[in-house]
């Protein structure tokens, strides 16, 4: 349920950007570096679409920004991707795996290993971890989902460099 929630959160953070975008700028002095990328109209269907990210082979909905530090909290390989917010050096992603909640929630704990770890949920069906690792802070969710058709598992990454 929470992921279901936190899609929706995504969905209309992203619509109501949009519809800021939609109108004319009359501040282009903001320095605000903001990208969104959705891939929701493809309706919960696979497009087959791959791109080699740091070595992983993903399926994406959309594409992973260049600068996403895959080296610190990567994308579960073979994970579709629905969107992308990126902000500031910030990220937050949501996407989904064909592989069973156990395989992937092993997969984040081993790249969690080394992470200064706040505050950490873990149950048989999802993860959670918050925390801060290589001088960022993040935020993981991993869960056994049936939101996608033919997907077990939801993955949820925010991730943004630390402030000084």
């Amino acid at each position: 349920m929470k992921k279901i929630v936190s899609v929706l959160i995504s969905l209309i953070m992203i619509l109501s950007l949009a519809a800021c975008n939609s109108s004319k700028d009359t501040n282009q002095g903001n320095k605000n570096d903001t990208n969104i990328t959705d891939s929701t109209n493809n309706q919960g269907k696979d497009n087959n679409n791959t791109s080699n990210n740091a070595g992983q082979d993903i399926k994406i909905g959309v594409k992973l920004p260049d600068k996403y530090p895959s080296n610190i909290l990567p994308v579960y390989e073979g994970s579709y991707i629905v969107n992308v917010i990126e902000l500031e050096g910030s990220y937050t992603i949501t996407a989904f795996s064909k592989d069973e909640v156990n395989k992937v929630k092993s997969f984040y704990e081993n790249v969690l290993k080394g992470a200064s770890v706040i505050n950490e949920t873990k149950t048989e069906d999802s993860l959670t971890s918050f925390g801060s690792k290589d001088k960022y802070t993040y935020q993981l969710d991993v869960a056994k989902s049936s939101e996608m058709e033919g997907y077990k598992t939801s993955i949820a990454i925010m991730i943004y460099p630390e402030k000084k």
